[in-house]
């Protein structure tokens, strides 16, 4: 399904640390623009919310894909992670 770390344009593949890392910032700004949007006090109620979380999504997914295949799921992300390493032993 091609769920393993990807390829960098030179041909080297990335390392499960790698795809590890980037899983845990996309994750953690995902968590922070819903926090900052959706429940934000400043604003409320607000109609732009499903606005931002979208283009961070898009954002986030473009970003992750060519690593990492875009869990933004920690606990899916190991579970691939680790089975893939477990597959290959790297």
């Amino acid at each position: 399904i091609g769920i393993a770390p990807g390829t960098r344009p030179d041909g080297t593949v990335y390392g499960a640390g790698e795809a590890f890392l980037i899983e845990v910032i996309m994750t953690a700004f995902f968590h922070w623009v819903v926090l900052h949007v959706a429940f934000g006090h400043t604003d409320f109620p607000n109609d732009y919310f499903g606005l931002a979380i979208g283009f961070q999504i898009y954002v986030s997914v473009g970003t992750m894909v060519p690593v990492s295949g875009a869990c933004l799921n920690p606990a899916l992300a190991v579970a691939f992670i680790t089975t893939n390493v477990m597959n290959k032993g790297a």
